[in-house]
């Protein structure tokens, strides 16, 4: 049998028709990538991709999302990083879109978005924005569910008996807190009871901020009536001021004690730089609400707020704050050298300086919550112990308003960047490099020595 071979002719069509076909498969490769793009993250834990929560959530969006970046043009890295952020989020909803301004060239458009900083980021979704206190993932989530809220969350903010002021610029005022919450979605709204005879039932809950002149008889049953109606409350009470609301804290089952909580661990207080025993610092949390807490909270003359065990309610008590073992409530004056003295009336720790209360009432969760101290959101105090009062109070206006139950997304991290070492390692390690090894190198030196000394 012979075999014919293909002519050279034959072989160089083969050629051409392979490197035609291949010439066309990659164009039309190159076209199909124009069309339709695929992207895959391989990293540890997709730490360059939306977690699923916050995918859902943005496919559930119709109205376009923009971010709006203040970021001059000389800062290249971080517009690179605000162009890489956008990107995961035009991955799944493609209307996102990054508008980046230089606040020194457009002063006007900065003066209108009330922007005083560089680096500020607004979020827009249709009419309404926000400014975002950080970019990170669940921040972002939660901003976005505020927005998509039918209605701002309306604070009630009592006034006409020295209560503390939201609008007040001082040490001893809340201007500061109130600039926070509006940057998060809040409106804190004065109001007066004497002038209306009533609260309004549409806010998402009413604040008592420590009031120094007491409330009329009458007053203080427009308070009850609210909480019976089912009304939200924030209640921020003062050692011996009760002002005129103790009928408020018979009726939720409270006990509001008479008293100075002090505290008696000097190296704490020394770690915290707290010079007066009075200002009491919280540093372990149990209560749901704060279960994610890491910075402490200090709370300057604070009082015990506890549940009254022979008023019986419907009400369901979990504390709020609770103090060191070492504590005590001081019931004298706060002057001089102070020691406990259990035998005059002083109480001992831990005790309680905040409550949390709820119930259900028409199908829905009632809220209320008891504090014994209302400096810690003062102008002085509300950035102290590195923000771990500011977060307590964003976290009570979260779970006041029923917005709590925002998305908690906990970034991805890579498995190389933290490093956990049993018991002893460290030590195991000291003995390894500092004393084995270098002895070990000496031996091998003086061997090696000895070994040449005798050729």
């Amino acid at each position: 049998m012979t075999i014919k071979r293909p002519s050279s002719i034959a072989r160089h069509i083969n050629q051409l028709i392979f490197y035609v076909l291949l010439l066309v498969l990659t164009g039309l490769a190159a076209w199909l990538s124009t069309r339709s793009a695929q992207m895959v993250d391989v990293t540890y834990g997709q730490r360059n991709t939306l977690t699923l929560p916050t995918q859902q959530l943005l496919k559930s969006i119709d109205e376009p999302l923009n971010f709006v970046a203040y970021l001059s043009d000389e800062k290249v890295k971080l517009q690179a990083g605000m162009k890489k952020l956008v990107a995961k989020y035009q991955q799944f909803k493609p209307d996102t879109t990054l508008e980046m301004i230089d606040p020194n060239l457009n002063p006007d458009r900065a003066k209108s978005d009330q922007v005083l900083t560089e680096g500020r980021v607004i979020l827009q979704l249709g009419e309404n924005s926000e400014k975002l206190s950080s970019v990170d993932e669940s921040t972002i989530a939660n901003t976005l569910q505020r927005m998509l809220r039918n209605a701002v969350p309306r604070v009630i903010v009592l006034e006409g008996h020295q209560e503390r002021s939201p609008f007040d610029k001082g040490n001893s005022g809340l201007s500061k807190l109130q600039d926070r919450l509006s940057d998060r979605g809040f409106r804190l709204q004065p109001h007066d009871i004497l002038k209306t005879q009533s609260i309004p039932r549409d806010s998402s809950f009413v604040m008592i901020a420590a009031p120094l002149k007491p409330y009329l008889e009458t007053e203080a049953t427009v308070i009850s009536d609210y909480i019976k109606s089912g009304g939200n409350l924030l209640w921020l009470t003062e050692p011996k001021t009760l002002a005129g609301l103790g009928s408020i804290g018979q009726q939720l089952g409270l006990s509001i004690l008479e008293g100075t909580m002090l505290s008696n661990n000097p190296k704490l207080q020394e770690m915290l730089g707290i010079k007066h025993p009075a200002v009491m610092p919280i540093i372990r949390f149990s209560h749901p609400l704060l279960k994610d807490m890491t910075t402490p909270v200090l709370l300057p003359f604070a009082t015990a707020v506890e549940a009254d065990a022979e008023i019986e309610t419907d009400w369901q008590y979990t504390p709020l704050l609770t103090t060191e073992a070492q504590s005590w409530l001081e019931v004298g004056k706060i002057s001089g050298e102070i020691t406990r003295d259990f035998t005059s009336g002083d109480l001992p720790g831990p005790m309680s300086l905040g409550m949390s209360l709820t119930r259900k009432f028409d199908g829905k969760d009632q809220r209320i919550v008891v504090i014994g101290d209302s400096d810690f959101i003062l102008n002085q105090f509300i950035g102290a112990a590195s923000g771990g009062n500011l977060t307590l109070s964003n976290k009570l206006f979260d779970w006041l308003s029923n917005s709590d139950k925002l998305l908690d997304i906990k970034p991805s991290r890579a498995p190389d960047t933290e490093l956990n070492m049993p018991e002893n390692s460290l030590n195991i390690l000291a003995v390894i490099f500092l004393i084995l090894l270098p002895l070990l190198l000496i031996l091998t030196g003086g061997l090696r020595w000895w070994v040449r000394g005798r050729r």
